[in-house]
């Protein structure tokens, strides 16, 4: 899939949103290659949408649902079977001075999906961010399946 299309069609509006939890520093990002309905080049646009440091994409062939301090993991089909969700995230945070700082999240998507969308608004949960109901935004929960 050419990213390019997918620049010129995304239609959806990423908002300054306010974090009530984030990064205490920048994540690695661990794309699981089993047969991921996204390449390491979609998860890299995915991510630049945010504009959120992450320390660097890693592509490995076998991961699990465990999580990983200081890791998003991006895993291709669903935990769960939830017949109305086409995506799910899961985190874990510390709380620190008032703060929730992220520790790890787990991205899942499900398999059947190469909406480009979808995943920029899972992403947005592994980087802090609620749903917001303004109809063009890309975290809109009915604007992204």
């Amino acid at each position: 899939m050419n990213l390019a299309f997918f620049a010129l069609t995304m239609s959806m509006n990423i908002k300054n949103y306010t974090q009530e939890i984030s990064w205490d520093n920048p994540p690695i990002v661990v794309l699981c290659d089993n047969q991921s309905s996204f390449t390491q080049e979609q998860v890299e646009f995915a991510l630049s949408a945010w504009n959120t440091p992450q320390e660097k994409i890693i592509v490995k062939d076998e991961c699990n649902y465990r999580q990983k301090r200081g890791t998003i993991k991006i895993i291709d089909g669903l935990k769960i079977n939830l017949s109305t969700q086409w995506g799910l995230t899961s985190y874990r945070f510390v709380n620190k001075k008032d703060k929730k700082i992220l520790t790890s999240a787990i991205v899942q998507i499900d398999s059947r999906s190469q909406n480009i969308n979808l995943l920029i608004h899972e992403l947005g949960h592994a980087f802090g961010f609620s749903h917001y109901n303004d109809e063009e935004d890309v975290m809109n929960t009915q604007n992204v399946y």
